[in-house]
């Protein structure tokens, strides 16, 4: 009997884990290391789990790399695998060992799970059922199935399995535009073990998603320059780290206004927005805003503070504006743009400093 809940085991694990369709927006949330137990409530017996699991997000599948432990007869055991092929309504599961054979299961995506299994191996073992719930953190379940040797009772039993280094999804995704052709992001950042944040983006509700931007850990707001007017763009953001990203924020739409002569010409504070693109290679370009007449000055450094460039030196009146860094001639690596402004009639005095990214 044993033998054969631990075959069912590994079936319902496999089959929980990958159930995310609508209750994980984020496949890449499922992967990297989960840890747990499987109880044997009828017999008394349990045993260790851990799984690595990896994604393959273009292809919408997902593999398993799977260790049991737990006295199962005294039978040798090997590392096995599991392939999971995700579809519109739910996914199949397809477990792989050369000592328990090939068994096969089957879910749907409703957020709560149920699956059940087929192509058995023993004939002894029927009606094998699994029902539970779950999210990018924890899976939890209960399962029932027949033994024949067991007598008329169904033996029943517990599956818990854990994420290990989970990263808490950032939440209050906000979007707003100013100035024109310019989306300002903002989110709330809920993690303390993130690596950074990662920015996607699509062109209306029937385009297609692609990566827009990284930004560093502890960041939470990100502008999206250079837009095209009268243009609906949806964003969604996630936290990652070496080994796992976390769930998405919710999704956002915002269209673009029109023209430029739907914002205000004149600013209400000094602004350095971050450069655009970022990465960049081989120019980016940089916007500023100036609510007065001001003295400006913008240079840039390396990140030991040597300054290679002087943007900008000389008395400006009030608006936005924007300008090309041209890093051709310069090496790979990490720099600083630096914004002095200083308001001609009150003397207020205005600094900010953005990081810029050049690759090559």
């Amino acid at each position: 009997m044993k033998k054969q809940f631990f075959s069912f085991s590994l079936l319902f694990i496999l089959s929980v884990t990958f159930n995310v369709h609508s209750q994980i927006r984020n496949l890449k949330s499922m992967e990297g290391n989960w840890t747990g137990q499987w109880v044997n409530s009828f017999y008394g017996s349990t045993g260790n789990i851990s799984v690595v699991i990896t994604v393959d997000e273009v292809q919408q599948k997902a593999h398993g790399e799977w260790n049991v432990g737990g006295n199962i007869l005294g039978t040798p055991r090997a590392p096995f695998s599991t392939d999971i092929t995700l579809n519109s309504t739910g996914f199949t599961a397809n477990f792989n060992s050369i000592i328990w054979g090939d068994i096969s299961g089957t879910g749907f995506y409703t957020g709560a799970y149920s699956g059940t299994a087929i192509n058995i191996p023993n004939p002894n073992a029927s009606n094998i059922a699994v029902t539970g719930t779950f999210n990018n953190h924890n899976i939890n379940g209960t399962f029932t199935f027949r033994w024949l040797p067991a007598g008329p009772n169904p033996i029943t039993g517990t599956v818990q399995i854990t994420k290990q280094d989970s990263i808490k999804f950032p939440s209050n995704l906000t979007l707003t535009e100013n100035p024109a052709r310019t989306i300002n992001l903002q989110w709330t950042d809920n993690s303390n073990n993130e690596s950074g944040f990662r920015i996607d983006r699509k062109k209306s509700s029937t385009g297609t998603w692609a990566e827009l931007a990284i930004v560093s850990a502890n960041v939470t707001t990100y502008k999206d320059q250079n837009l095209d007017v009268e243009t609906e763009y949806t964003y969604r953001v996630a936290a990652y780290s070496t080994s796992t990203e976390s769930e998405y924020t919710q999704e956002i739409q915002l269209k673009t206004l029109t023209s430029v002569d739907n914002v205000s010409t004149i600013p209400s504070d000094y602004l350095l927005l971050q450069n655009y693109p970022n990465p960049f290679n081989p120019s980016t370009l940089i916007r500023y805003d100036l609510p007065r007449q001001s003295r400006v000055n913008i240079s840039v450094y390396t990140i030991l503070g040597e300054r290679i460039s002087s943007l900008v030196n000389e008395v400006q009146n009030e608006g936005h504006y924007e300008l090309s860094f041209d890093a051709s001639r310069s090496a790979s690596g990490i720099y600083l743009v630096k914004m002095t402004a200083q308001s001609i009639e009150s003397g207020r005095k205005f600094v900010e400093v953005k990081k810029m990214l050049l690759i090559k």
